[in-house]
């Protein structure tokens, strides 16, 4: 029965399309499992390279090298070249840069002619 209730639709918006990921990237980690290999994301603990924290947050590896460089993002050395981040420093690192959406921040009255 092929009608249109069997084929599946294309994504329509930002919600439908990070659902779509999500469910990818818990089926990429399930298929892993089933294979015998650990996935690289199922363990929130495991220690990154700069690769994989780039990866993750989408930067280039040359801003977490220069970030942990100024000392904003920590970084554990293990011996003298081999570098690990923490999944939890990461997002520690990240959330220091949000900024609020305007509706986060406290309500603040306009007053006319510049309030100056």
């Amino acid at each position: 029965m092929n009608g249109p209730a069997d084929t599946p639709s294309a994504p329509v918006g930002p919600i439908e399309l990070a659902f779509e990921a999500m469910l990818r990237r818990i089926l990429r980690e399930e298929l892993a499992q089933m294979g015998g290999r650990p996935a690289a994301a199922a363990d929130d603990s495991t220690p990154l390279t700069y690769r994989e924290a780039a990866e993750r947050c989408g930067l280039p590896v040359t801003a977490l090298r220069e970030a942990a460089r100024r000392g904003d993002l920590a970084v554990t050395r293990i011996g003298s070249r081999t570098v690990r981040i923490l999944p939890a420093d990461l997002a520690r690192w990240l959330n220091r840069r949000r900024v609020p959406a305007r509706d986060e921040g406290p309500a603040r009255l306009r007053v006319a002619g510049g309030g100056r």
